[in-house]
């Protein structure tokens, strides 16, 4: 049985980020490496914008997970959104001349007839059943098959992306020369990771403030209703603040993670004033700053929320991740601006066990929660562990060769532990032969008289010594031999000249 070791990479407005880790059969999770490089606007909106450069980055990031990991990375899976993310509904239609039990083949045609309909300059990347409508009745049914009806409709929820994105990041890839296993959505999949069967029933929207987009996906009745990616996020607050009081970019991304929505904490002096660059700048300042756009995201989410038609139904609330979602007193501010904001909860880190053995990973930030959710995945393993054994010494061919031997035997039992118990194994055999001789022994001696017995010992020891003279005698044969050889030559050459 090998390791199932997972390395994943996530397509970050603000950052590229890597990770390798595996996932163990109790759920717990070890993250053996972490490495996250700025993006350098290569990626903007969630979407790849110079491929060579990001080409460059992703290069680098694995070659940094290989040394920190230990591991060779044979291929990996990438994580990302976009921002014409976005989700659709269609509807197909059954009318049957006679009233007929729905078969499973009435099903799958229908679904079929559903992803044939084009999407202008559009990609569809995945198609979720919602409901379906039998004799125009009010009441839905979401597994119809076995019920008698005359007309069927189903609806269905897409989820598309601009063509030429999804072709940018393939193409992104094959220029680093990175083989891809699979390519996820990074809300999909952290959804998948973070939610429970309950939240998706109930109702719940997850929101994902990130550097460049927010982004929306909400769940009822257990299946995937809305999605939206606003290219709107935090770094804009970033911008203005640097914008407005002509600072360096640095010094306002710490302004806006200090002091955040300053304006909602009573407790907070607004007209206390800080330097930057040998200016003083009230908290008055900087926060309506902040508030302003981040009023701006918020009330576009709103919106999206209402747009859903399912804003008072999303009973098991709201839940927010991302980096972004770090600004002070936020919690605050959607509580006041968001529909359903009094049931916000913010999720910092996983549930399960994780073991964190790269200690740089920033564990309760909620910035890589969708990155860490790839360790979850059903993934195939895409990694080998490296040996160091004198491998610094090894030619490149002789590297090559190099292959890392299973912890495990074909049944699944441990090769240490196998060996510990045939090397056991082996010892307990020779103790017992020992111990049987020299029961034998014993008994010899209790049967023959004393003196023979003494006589016996003293022949044992006679054995020894007659043995080891043999050998001396031997040994000087040999050398008597060797002298009368070169005694022998030097009369022969005495006799030829």
């Amino acid at each position: 049985m090998e390791e199932n070791l997972i390395a994943a990479i996530e397509l970050g407005s603000s950052a590229i980020s890597g990770i390798v880790g595996q996932r163990f059969a109790n759920g717990a999770m070890k993250v053996l490496a972490y490495v996250s490089l700025p993006s350098e606007s290569s990626i903007r909106h969630g979407v790849v914008y110079n491929t060579e450069k990001a080409a460059s980055i992703i290069a680098e990031v694995i070659e940094k997970l290989k040394k920190a990991s230990v591991c060779d990375i044979n291929m990996l899976y990438v994580t990302h959104n976009g921002k014409s993310l976005s989700s659709s509904k269609t509807s197909v239609e059954r009318v049957f001349d006679e009233s007929k039990i729905v078969e499973d083949l009435d099903i799958l045609n229908m679904q079929q007839e559903c992803e044939a309909i084009p999407l202008e300059n559009k990609s569809r990347l995945f198609m979720y059943p919602q409901e379906f409508t039998l004799d125009n009745k009010s009441i839905t049914e979401k597994d119809p098959i076995g019920v008698s009806c005359k007309t069927i409709r189903g609806d269905y929820l897409s989820v598309v992306m601009n063509s030429n994105l999804t072709d940018d990041v393939e193409r992104t890839f094959v220029r680093a020369s990175v083989s891809v296993a699979d390519s996820f959505l990074s809300i999909i999949n952290v959804a998948d990771y973070l939610l429970s069967a309950d939240d998706r029933q109930q109702g719940c929207a997850l929101v994902d403030f990130g550097a460049d987009t927010t982004t929306l996906s909400i769940y009822k009745n257990g299946v995937l209703k809305y999605l939206r990616v606003l290219p709107i996020g935090s770094s804009l607050i970033t911008s203005d603040l640097a914008t407005v009081l002509k600072i360096p970019y640095p010094e306002a991304e710490k302004l806006k993670t200090t002091y955040g929505l300053a304006s909602l904490n009573s407790s907070q002096d607004l007209n206390e004033t800080v330097m930057v660059n040998s200016r003083k700048i009230t908290i008055k300042e900087i926060s309506a700053i902040i508030e302003a756009r981040n009023e701006e995201i918020l009330r576009n989410l709103d919106a999206h929320i209402k747009n859903s038609d399912l804003g008072e139904l999303l009973y098991a609330g709201i839940v927010v991740i991302g980096g972004g979602s770090n600004l002070r007193n936020l919690s605050k501010a959607i509580q006041k601006s968001v529909i359903n904001g009094d049931r916000v909860r913010f999720v910092r880190e996983p549930a399960n066990s994780v073991e964190w053995v790269e200690p740089k990973w920033k564990k309760s930030d909620a910035s890589q929660l969708s990155l860490l959710s790839m360790l979850a995945i059903d993934g195939e393993n895409c990694c080998e562990r490296m040996i160091f054994d004198e491998i610094d010494h090894l030619s490149p061919i002789e590297e090559s060769k190099v292959q890392q031997q299973s912890l495990f035997t074909d049944d699944g039992e441990s090769v240490q532990e196998l060996k510990d118990k045939l090397e056991a194994e082996k010892r307990a055999a020779e103790a017992q032969l020992r111990q049987n001789a020299a029961e034998d022994i014993s008994e010899e001696a209790e049967q023959q008289p004393a003196k023979k017995t003494k006589t016996a010992g003293y022949s044992r020891v006679f054995g020894r010594m007659k043995n080891f003279m043999e050998r001396i005698v031997d040994s000087t044969e040999g050398f008597f031999d060797a002298d009368d050889d070169a005694e022998d030559e030097n009369n022969t050459n005495d006799t030829n000249q």
